[in-house]
């Protein structure tokens, strides 16, 4: 029976009496082995650090023609999302407007005190207004970036202004931004 089905009697430990091998462990002993040939082989694990191998897949193809206005932006040298993305994203979704920072290094830097970028996204959260989107495949608005920061100010000097609900922090090195409270209708 054990040949039968393919199973190494060696490789069994009986569960009779004495530890004899009985029919019973044969069969489960094949099931577990049919198991294991039809279980998917665990992916390998990665070795010196090096990310695991995965297999290319068929790309997810974003089709926005009918989502409706979506307001992007981003900076020109940001890291985190380059540029080119946000030119993929607007090309795929053509109700949308793109506002772009040349040379800005900054992630999520909006409602920071950019008056050119602020007041778009003001615009938006207010109106559902878009900038108007240009032809091509560009920003629809450029906004120059906000400098950079200065890493010699000391953060002790970073100060709020002393009324409750006001409406601009003084940042450390010496500049107002305003705050933006949320709007109920």
């Amino acid at each position: 029976m054990a040949a039968e089905q393919g199973v190494d009697l060696s490789a069994i430990t009986g569960t009779g009496v004495g530890g004899r091998i009985r029919k019973q462990d044969v069969i489960d002993a094949a099931k577990a082995a049919k198991a294991r040939e039809t279980a998917p082989a665990p992916a390998a694990a990665p070795t010196s650090g090096a990310p695991a191998e995965t297999k290319a897949h068929k790309p997810v193809n974003v089709d926005g023609r009918k989502v409706p206005g979506i307001l992007l932006i981003d900076e020109t040298l940001d890291a985190a999302t380059p540029f080119p993305g946000s030119l993929e994203v607007r090309k795929r979704f053509p109700n949308s407007s793109l506002i772009a920072e040349p040379g800005g290094t900054t992630h999520a830097g909006t409602l920071y005190g950019n008056a050119c970028v602020d007041g778009q996204i003001a615009d938006y959260l207010l109106t559902g207004k878009l900038p108007a989107r240009k032809p091509g495949n560009r920003p629809d608005t450029l906004c120059d970036p906000l400098p950079q920061p200065d890493p010699t100010a000391t953060a002790g000097a970073a100060a709020t202004t002393a009324a409750a609900g006001s409406t601009s922090v003084t940042t450390g090195a010496g500049r107002s931004r305003p705050v933006f409270f949320p709007v109920t209708h």
